[in-house]
């Protein structure tokens, strides 16, 4: 037969198993979605605050020492299990701890459960007390944690950064497929040397020889361009003069070099050396010497209109031609990328030879 007393006992015993399950949805919290968990677990939270107190008003009470345990679970829920600021849950404890102590009161009647009313109270400002403890070495717990992992991720973003700025250097050095080869290369170096000590036994093997980045290229087209009348020009113009107009005329060239398919070796005084046909797209792969000739004339045309600006004579001396070459790098510490073969040398006299 269902009594008011069965139906409170009852209550409580629902209201626990609830208990059981926020507890170990927020042991769980981690492997859930949060949104999913939370709006739950904080239910059922409330709810074990109120266990308590509905059987307090709903049950025969006959001592104050009745659900005093209960009162303290609570409070410990509301200081370790509920997400609430630190001012909250003690407000909250508070409640519970004034509320009991009301009800426990009115219902005893008796001036013989005074000192048990004193006991429940010093019961529950020692949960109070424990439980703001464990809130505040949580949440320093957690803040460290917070920063040690800001921190992390702040320095992951730096070195990423730094890593992207890098490689842009490289590869405008180098020409992209063997800046890749090199940042592949150390990159595998590294993670074989972070291997060997995660196991605990690294040696080290010195390398007698550096691995050397050299490929062959077969159809490609060499364009040497000296400046004619340069000897004159730098005569009459100061040095810092001299320097701008070479920055802003080569620069010009790297940018014809660009549009026509181009890569840009090196800068030999007022000689500019560039291939066309190497590390580049299929089209000029196969119209290599075309996008050379094309340079050439871009070229030509911008040293002319330089030559009006400047009010002086100069002009282009151009020889190009088309065979193999061998590409790479050279050097240890400052690497050089460059091309050698017969081909190279013989454009290279084809210019010095030439007419403007």
């Amino acid at each position: 037969k269902f009594t008011p007393s069965n139906t409170a006992l009852v209550i409580i015993w629902v209201l626990r198993l609830f208990a059981s399950f926020i507890i170990a949805a927020f042991i769980t919290i981690k492997r859930f979605h949060i949104k999913r968990i939370a709006p739950w677990a904080i239910t059922l939270g409330f709810l074990i605050i109120l266990d308590p107190f509905l059987y307090m008003l709903l049950s025969d009470f006959a001592s104050p020492s009745e659900q005093v345990i209960s009162v303290i679970y609570a409070i410990f829920v509301t200081y370790t299990m509920l997400p609430l600021d630190l001012l909250t849950a003690i407000i909250i404890g508070t409640l519970m701890t004034v509320t009991h102590s009301i009800i426990a009161g009115l219902k005893a009647g008796n001036p013989v459960y005074i000192s048990q009313l004193g006991i429940n109270v010093l019961a529950f400002l020692c949960a109070n007390l424990f439980g703001i403890y464990h809130k505040i070495l949580f949440d320093i717990t957690q803040r460290k944690t917070f920063m040690v992992t800001y921190d992390c991720i702040k320095t992951t973003v730096e070195l990423d950064k730094e890593r992207k700025k890098q490689e842009r250097l490289l590869k405008s050095i180098l020409p992209q497929d063997i800046a890749d080869e090199i940042i592949k290369d150390k990159l595998s170096r590294l993670m074989t040397t972070m291997n060997h000590q995660k196991i605990g036994h690294f040696i080290q093997i010195p390398q007698q020889f550096h691995k050397i980045y050299v490929t062959r290229h077969e159809n490609v087209s060499i364009l040497f361009a000296d400046i004619v009348g340069f000897t004159k020009l730098s005569s009459q113009c100061t040095a810092r003069e001299i320097v701008q107009i070479l920055n802003e005329l080569f620069g010009k060239f790297d940018e014809l070099a660009k549009k026509n398919h181009c890569m840009r070796i090196r800068i030999l005084g007022d000689c500019y050396y560039c291939v066309s046909g190497l590390f580049v797209n299929d089209d000029c792969l196969v119209n290599h010497a075309k996008c050379s000739v094309e340079m050439a004339l871009a070229m030509i045309k911008a040293i002319l209109e330089l030559g009006e600006a400047t009010n002086s004579n100069i002009n282009m001396r151009v020889g190009i031609h088309t065979g193999s070459v061998l590409c790479g790098i050279l050097g240890q510490q400052k690497w050089q990328f460059d091309v050698w073969s017969n081909d190279v040398i013989l454009a290279n006299h084809m210019e010095s030879g030439g007419m403007p």
